[in-house]
């Protein structure tokens, strides 16, 4: 699969923000 840069960064963001957090951010609102 290919990604674009913006989409690269906000799956990384995700990734890293699941990792900290424990949860994906969807799931906290």
């Amino acid at each position: 699969m290919a990604f674009t840069p913006l989409q690269g960064q906000y799956l990384a963001f995700i990734q890293d923000y699941t990792t900290l957090q424990g949860r994906p951010p969807a799931e906290r609102d």
